[in-house]
């Protein structure tokens, strides 16, 4: 399951993730997750080298505090284990827009 993206407002800027935070519901299977960045939706999108990866497991998970930045992002969150489920419940993201002088290298 993808999420995003989360994309800059100007192609002079950038958006940096700060934090993020998952809730998953009780009882659920771990989930890996793995945020892409790129200069466009497209390019993040289609990424194959994740910047950051982890695992989170049922209820609320501590908060992951590497950073981000690029002017387009997305989480993408998975489980390849055959007879596992996950139940996605929330995402606490905190993120901001970045000036011109951040967009040079996202």
């Amino acid at each position: 399951v993808y999420l995003g993206p989360i994309e800059a407002g100007s192609q002079l800027s950038s958006v940096r993730i700060d934090e993020i935070q998952s809730v998953l519901a009780r009882g659920s299977d771990d989930v890996d997750f793995d945020l892409y960045r790129g200069v466009s939706a497209e390019q993040a999108y289609r990424n194959t080298t994740a910047t950051f990866s982890g695992t989170w497991s049922a209820g609320r998970n501590r908060s992951e505090r590497r950073k981000i930045r690029g002017r387009a992002i997305y989480l993408k969150m998975s489980n390849t284990s055959v007879g596992e489920t996950w139940a996605f419940e929330e995402l606490l993201c905190m993120y901001k827009e970045t000036g011109r002088s951040a967009a040079r290298s996202p």
